[in-house]
């Protein structure tokens, strides 16, 4: 059964910073922005990127040794700054810590930033950096799997505010051939909750097939992640980029 709403569905590319080369990260950050995507998932690359797959796992290692960390990302976003796109953080929690969270709203912010996702960081333990994030006029985006519970459900929902991120099935990043079944009942339990709230499907989504098996679940958008990387790894910035549109296509 289809569960299409009237919502705009959301389309949101993932690229860590710094791979293939760092000066790759404004020339991929202005493409994406002229395709139209909604937001642009800038990750940070991490030695142990515990939710990730080999695919960006490899992106992150050639990220650091290419000498990637938070300043050049900071001086990069200053080349160019999406006109259609918002920017949201994805990293994990050691980095920004040893950084400073302080810091790292500030600087997020002062380079166009409007979001920031931790994968490894639980909401029961997020309070203090969620409010550094809103005395930054920051959102902090919260993710729930398959396996949560309806009252972790219902916490998680409560608390978010520009949309939830809903991991297709248990597993790490690019390693997904197939979605959960009960995402189209834990999208229900949200909508029930927050009507209005947008609820966007990531780890999976690699051809316009799986964005549209999602947005049949219930999705309100796709995040599109290792398949973009995986091209840009190649060099294939054209096939990359040409993947986005296929998946608009189908997303509009």
């Amino acid at each position: 059964m289809l569960l299409f709403n009237n919502m705009k569905r959301l389309l949101i590319p993932f690229f860590t910073a710094g791979h293939p080369n760092i000066n790759s990260i404004s020339q991929i950050i202005q493409a994406f922005d002229k395709i139209g995507v909604d937001y642009i998932e800038v990750g940070l690359a991490h030695s142990d990127a515990l939710a990730d797959g080999s695919t960006i796992q490899n992106s992150s290692f050639k990220a650091l040794k290419n000498g990637m960390n938070l300043d050049i990302l900071f001086e990069n976003l200053k080349i160019y700054k999406p006109q259609k796109s918002k920017l949201i953080l994805f990293s994990y929690y050691n980095p920004l810590m040893c950084y400073g969270l302080e810091k790292v709203a500030k600087c997020w912010k002062e380079s166009g930033g409007q979001f920031i996702l931790i994968p490894d960081l639980p909401f029961e333990e997020a309070q203090e950096f969620k409010q550094i994030c809103e005395e930054n006029d920051l959102n902090l985006i919260f993710l729930i799997a398959p396996t949560s519970t309806p009252d972790r459900i219902k916490q998680i929902t409560e608390i978010s505010s520009e949309f939830l991120y809903l991991v297709s099935t248990t597993g790490i990043t690019g390693t997904q051939k197939d979605l959960s079944a009960n995402l189209s009942e834990i999208i229900r339990e949200i909508k029930l909750i927050k009507p209005n709230l947008p609820v966007v499907i990531g780890f999976g989504i690699n051809n316009p097939e799986t964005a549209k098996e999602a947005l049949e679940k219930g999705a309100d958008g796709v995040v599109v992640g290792s398949a973009l990387v995986k091209l840009l790894d190649d060099n294939n910035f054209a096939k990359a980029f040409e993947l986005l549109k296929n998946i608009k296509t189908v997303l509009n």
